[in-house]
């Protein structure tokens, strides 16, 4: 199985003209954001026929983001529908009335590129191996500021100390600032929870600023 998606690693590779890969490492993840292609048309469609993991199976499209891509600020899922229109209307509501934006001046993406109806279905593997499409899709866009809803912070951030990393502050990814929010879905689920939601927006109006560009 493992030689198997090496094959299709190196034949996706190679239909791309990448020519030469580093050398792969049967202990860590064998993908690699530095071999993966510079242009985001390119990488959308290299994504679009990845088919390295079981997830692959269970979806015929693959999805790399929604809204705009020229903005500086993204809100990253580990796979939220953002087609769900009661999560979308979540999003808007605390949009619009903290930071005066509307849904279509950001970006909404996930680290895991296939929709996925059962999020049981996702584990390690299938993570790391997305978290490499991830990694070179922001080094081509650069963002000024992600939001990571639910654990995603805990999968991008390098977490030695296993610190719990608190919603609403901030921390540095790549030069970028990463801010840990709840997830929608789960505020969704749990109405509660909105107002922590907003007030976590709030903070991140004053990390912003009054004055910043979209």
């Amino acid at each position: 199985m493992f030689k198997k998606k090496i094959l299709n690693h190196l034949n996706l590779q190679k239909s791309f003209g990448i020519e030469y890969s580093e050398p792969i490492s049967f202990d860590k993840n064998f993908i690699s954001s530095e071999n993966l292609p510079s242009k985001i048309e390119d990488l959308n469609e290299y994504i679009e026929h990845c088919n390295l993991c079981e997830l692959s199976k269970q979806t015929k499209n693959k999805i790399l983001g929604y809204g705009n891509k020229n903005s500086e600020l993204y809100i990253v899922g580990l796979s939220c529908d953002f087609q769900n229109n009661e999560i979308i209307n979540i999003i808007s509501i605390v949009l619009e009335k903290v930071l005066e934006l509307n849904i279509r001046d950001i970006y909404l993406t996930n680290l895991i590129k296939c929709p996925v109806l059962l999020k049981n279905n996702i584990n390690k593997e299938n993570i790391n191996l997305c978290k490499e499409y991830f990694i070179k899709q922001i080094d081509i866009m650069r963002p000024r500021y992600i939001i990571a809803l639910g654990d995603v912070s805990n999968y991008l951030l390098e977490n030695k100390n296993k610190i719990s990393y608190k919603n609403g502050n901030c921390y540095d990814y790549n030069n970028i600032n990463l801010i840990p929010m709840l997830d929608l879905e789960f505020v969704y689920k749990n109405p509660s929870y909105y107002e922590e939601l907003y007030k976590n927006f709030e903070k991140l109006k004053i990390l912003m600023g009054q004055k910043w560009n979209i």
